[in-house]
C-alpha cells in the first residue's frame, strides 16, 4: 500500500467517524403536546420528532386512546421540521382534553453486520430510537409523580 493510498484510507475512516456526529439527532425532550377541543377545530399540529411511521403517534381524547376517527400527516423532513398534524374526522367536543404523543415500540430494530462496514445513518437511527424510548419512560415517570 502506497503512502498516498494509506492516507486516503485514513481520511475515509475519519470522514466516516465525523459523519456520526453530523447526522440528525433528537435535539428536544418534547415527546407530546396537549390541546383543548372547541367543538370546531379538526386539525391539531405537533412539533415533536417522530420516526418515519405515523403509527408511532398516539392520540388520546379525555385520556382515552383513539384507534380511529383521525389521520396523521408527518412533516417530510423530521430532522429540520419535526412534527406534523393530527386531523380528526369530527371535531373533539368543547373542553375535551387532547393529547398527542410519540409512542414507539420498545424494541431494537437496528442490525449491524459483524466485522463489516456499517452506515452512520443506521447507528444514528438506532440511537434516536433509544432516545425516543427513554423519553417515553421519562414521560411515564413524570405522570406517576403528579
Amino acid at each position: 500500500m502506497s503512502t498516498v493510498a494509506g492516507r486516503l484510507t485514513v481520511m475515509k475512516k475519519l470522514a466516516a467517524l465525523a459523519a456520526l456526529f453530523l447526522v440528525a439527532s433528537v435535539p428536544s425532550t418534547l415527546s407530546y403536546v396537549t390541546a383543548t377541543g372547541d367543538g370546531v377545530t379538526l386539525a391539531f399540529p405537533f412539533t415533536f420528532q417522530v420516526t418515519t411511521s405515523s403509527s408511532h403517534v398516539q392520540v388520546l381524547v379525555n385520556e382515552v386512546v383513539q384507534t380511529s376517527g383521525y389521520s396523521t400527516l408527518l412533516n417530510g423532513d423530521q430532522g429540520s421540521a419535526p412534527g406534523g398534524t393530527v386531523t380528526f374526522t369530527v371535531a373533539p367536543a368543547n373542553g375535551a382534553a387532547i393529547r398527542i404523543q410519540r409512542l414507539v415500540p420498545v424494541t431494537q430494530e437496528t442490525v449491524l453486520p459483524t466485522y463489516g462496514a456499517y452506515r452512520a445513518k443506521d447507528v444514528e437511527k438506532g440511537l434516536d430510537r433509544l432516545a425516543y424510548q427513554t423519553q417515553q419512560l421519562q414521560r411515564r415517570f413524570d405522570v406517576d409523580q403528579d
